[in-house]
């Protein structure tokens, strides 16, 4: 176990709280929850863009050609991606961004064991437990305590 991983991913959980802050404020700015998503995936696309650059030393014929051989299902994250953005801006001022993040994750951890439990998407197969079940059926209870406070 290399507990690097670890942080990073709990960091990663509180940039996301961040980034659902800049973008509901962003809806505010902009007045529309598209708009906001818009500026939120060009931003990032520009800085994904030169990473690529520098990562590809330029070449990006190659870069363009491994993205055309990639099966066409595997570009669905994008729309993923403006979904779950988009969503996010809409729902987190409404209900607060402790009971949409945990929301979230609730629904990211139950979908995330049915996948590992059957391998889907490339998954490292990994049985339901027991103990996963409880561990979700509590996580849900906590969705429950956090927006009934």
């Amino acid at each position: 176990m290399n507990l690097i991983y670890y942080i990073v991913a709990v960091l990663i959980g509180a940039i996301a709280s961040i980034q659902v802050g800049v973008n509901s404020s962003l809806k505010l700015t902009t007045g529309n929850a598209l708009y906001a998503t818009f500026t939120n995936f060009t931003v990032g696309w520009i800085a994904v863009f030169i990473l690529v650059l520098i990562e590809s030393k330029g070449n990006l014929g190659m870069v363009f050609g491994t993205i055309l051989s990639a099966d066409k299902w595997k570009l669905v994250g994008g729309l993923l991606g403006a979904s779950f953005v988009t969503s996010l801006v809409i729902i987190a001022p409404k209900i607060g961004m402790t009971s949409t993040l945990t929301l979230v994750i609730a629904g990211q951890i139950i979908l995330a064991m049915i996948l590992d439990h059957f391998g889907w998407l490339g998954m490292h197969q990994q049985p339901i437990s027991w103990m996963k079940i409880i561990g979700v059926m509590i996580m849900v209870v906590g969705v429950y305590i956090v927006q009934t406070n």
